[in-house]
């Protein structure tokens, strides 16, 4: 069954107001959260919050899967209602964290805590796939981002200026708005008029019914055949960008003394331009470069080069607090562009009844990278200070670059083969035919 464009429009509407709500009220405590380990921990204040950063990625790695698939089973509505009523559990019990135990507890919830998936899942079955999909989704990072722009800048000062807490009772207050504006206003599940690229309501029914009975493990078969390169590529990338983003607050830290409020302020400007970049830049930058191979190529390349600028500046005593953030701004946009890019592909290589356990699959692999890249990242940090990471998130970039000419390559000479099978192959069919 259908539904009608303008109650799509009124769900994708309802979807980018909870998105920029979900982005506020996670990174209301995103800021705070080194100096409340700082507090509740005695020791090495660095390793601790690294831990708790794993400890996150653990229940977010199961709980993208889990929820990836039940979205196709159940439909959007509920697993929104879900997410965010996951969030005001977890967000009250950090509110009361005076212990560190209870900092761990208040991570348990977030194991259905999956927002963007769910908004993902919602664009990607609202448009026709390819570079439609991608400036979708570029427009979704942006509402994602002006949340994460807002909520680093209000958290530091709300931690500086009132308490370490306040940021999640707000949190709490908000992801239950969310809730209640997904229940209102998104249908159990989308599917426009004008059908999902070029099928009709008919053919979409059969296929959803045939996926209805797939296993999770047929499912993940089925996608990763469709995906595999795709996946690897955020894979590799996902653990650099993980190493270099959960050290940044220390960075900030430790090495340029920022304090709660300055280190909001950096988040929030880094974020507010990635907001820019994506709204605006996105689409015609996908168009402008035609083909996802010249996206990948673009996005590895400019990574590496921003790498190799800051490891020039460190060698030589030169990289300023300001230095380092935009460097670090640089390799947020490739970033941002990069993912987004992936999975409109991506998205466009699946039926439209397996997006949301691909959009799993997709989060619960980059959050099982960042179960052990944190505390690596912290380890080479103290052991081989900013200069062997940065080497480290080179070499990493590196390295998916080859892979990835590798992967190209075969497939080039794969599709060459079966071009030079065809005539013959053919031929001995019609020979075979005539017999």
């Amino acid at each position: 069954m259908t539904t009608p464009r303008k109650s799509v429009n009124t769900a994708l509407f309802a979807v980018y107001v909870n998105v920029v709500l979900y982005a506020l009220c996670f990174q209301l405590q995103r800021p705070i959260e080194p100096f409340l380990v700082e507090r509740l921990v005695k020791g090495d204040h660095a390793q601790a919050y690294s831990r708790v950063q794993a400890w996150f990625s653990v229940v977010q790695t199961a709980g993208s899967f889990v929820v990836g698939f039940l979205l196709d089973r159940f439909g959007l509505r509920d697993a929104f209602v879900i997410n965010f009523l996951a969030a005001a559990v977890s967000y009250a019990v950090l509110a009361n964290a005076t212990t560190i135990e209870l900092l761990y507890i208040s991570k348990i919830p977030t194991l259905c805590m999956h927002g963007f998936l769910c908004a993902q899942a919602t664009v990607s079955k609202c448009t026709e796939g390819g570079k439609n999909t991608v400036a979708a989704l570029g427009r979704l990072t942006a509402c994602y981002t002006v949340g994460a722009t807002l909520g680093p800048a209000l958290g530091g000062y709300l931690g500086a200026n009132v308490d370490h807490y306040f940021g999640a009772k707000l949190a709490v207050f908000g992801s239950l708005l969310s809730a209640a504006i997904a229940f209102v206003f998104v249908p159990p599940d989308l599917r426009p008029e004008s059908g999902l690229a070029g099928s009709n309501p008919s053919e979409g029914s059969k296929a959803e019914a045939e996926a209805g009975k797939m296993s999770f493990l047929h499912r993940t078969r089925h996608i990763l055949g469709s995906t595999y390169d795709l996946m690897m590529i955020k894979i590799g990338t996902g653990l650099a960008n993980s190493m270099m983003g959960s050290t940044m607050p220390l960075v900030l830290k430790n090495s340029f003394d920022f304090r709660e409020h300055e280190l909001g302020l950096a988040q929030s400007a880094m974020t507010f331009l990635s907001s820019l970049c994506n709204a605006f830049f996105l689409g015609p930058l996908a168009a402008a470069l035609g083909s996802l191979v010249a996206v990948i190529r673009l996005c590895l390349l400019g990574t590496i080069a921003a790498f190799s600028a800051q490891a020039a500046l460190l060698s030589v005593g030169a990289l300023t607090a300001n230095a380092f953030i935009l460097l670090r701004l640089v390799l947020h946009l490739f970033q941002f562009i990069l993912s987004s890019n992936l999975t409109g592909e991506s998205t466009g290589r699946v039926p439209a009844e397996l997006k949301g356990t691909l959009l799993g699959m997709e989060h619960g692999l980059f959050s099982a990278v960042r179960v052990f890249s944190p505390t690596a990242a912290v380890s080479l940090l103290g052991s081989h200070g900013l200069m062997g990471l940065t080497a480290a998130g080179a070499g990493i970039y590196a390295a998916v670059a080859a892979a990835w000419s590798l992967l190209s390559a075969h497939g080039k000479a794969a599709a060459a083969g079966r071009e030079a099978d065809a005539p013959e192959t053919a031929a001995a069919a019609k020979a075979s035919k005539a017999e």
